[in-house]
C-alpha cells in the first residue's frame, strides 16, 4: 500500500514504480525464506503454569533479525523517496492539494515510527533474551495498526469536510453535476 502511495506522490512515475517494485521483490524473496526458516526452528514447550493452555515459544533463533534488517532497508527507501519528493516540491504541495499533504505527512510519520520500532526489535532480539524481542514485536504490530487507523480516519475526515464544502476529493464540484447524478 505504501509503495502505491509513494508512486502516487511521485506523480505516477514509471521509473519510480520500477525502482520500488524491484526493491520490494529483492527484499521479499529473502524475507519469506528467512521467516519460513525461522518458523521451522521454533521450539514449543509445555506451559510453565499448569492448567493454562497456550503455546509458549522458547526458541532462541536470531535469524529473524535479518528479516528486520530487510524491513528497515525497505522502510528507509520508501521514507527517502517520500521525504525527497516532499522537500523538493514543498511549495507546490502546500498550495491546495490537501489529500496529497495528508498522504505525505502520514507516510513520513508512519515510516519514522516503523523504523524506530524495527530497530528496537532488531536490537532487543539480537542482544537481549528472546522474550523481549517478541514483546517489542507485538508492540510494533499494535502501534502499526493504530497508525494505519489514524491515517484512514484523517483521510475520511478530509473527505467528509470536502463533501460538506460541496466538493469531493477528485475536485469535481457537486453543484455542477447534472440532476440525474
Amino acid at each position: 500500500m505504501f509503495i502505491l502511495r509513494t508512486y502516487a506522490i511521485w506523480g505516477r512515475s514509471r521509473r519510480i514504480l520500477i525502482i520500488l517494485m524491484c526493491s520490494f521483490v529483492a527484499n521479499l524473496i529473502p524475507a519469506v525464506y528467512i521467516i519460513t526458516s525461522y518458523n521451522n526452528s521454533q521450539t514449543i514447550s509445555e506451559p510453565p503454569i499448569p492448567n493454562i493452555t497456550s503455546c509458549y515459544n522458547v526458541g532462541e533463533s536470531r535469524i529473524i533479525v535479518v528479516a528486520y534488517v530487510l524491513l528497515v532497508v525497505t522502510e528507509s527507501e520508501i521514507l527517502f523517496f517520500t521525504l525527497y519528493r516532499s522537500i523538493k516540491h514543498h511549495k507546490s504541495f502546500a498550495r491546495g492539494n490537501h489529500l496529497l499533504n495528508i498522504l505525505i505527512q502520514h507516510n513520513i510519520f508512519y515510516f519514522i515510527c516503523g523504523l524506530v520500532f524495527s530497530l528496537l526489535v532488531m536490537l532487543t532480539t539480537g542482544l537481549l533474551p528472546f522474550i523481549y524481542g517478541d514483546m517489542f514485536s507485538n508492540l510494533q504490530s499494535m502501534v502499526h495498526a493504530l497508525l494505519i487507523t489514524r491515517m484512514h480516519l484523517e483521510l475520511w475526515k478530509s473527505d467528509r469536510a470536502a463533501h460538506a464544502q460541496g466538493f469531493v476529493l477528485n475536485d469535481i464540484a457537486l453543484d455542477t453535476l447534472p440532476s440525474g447524478f
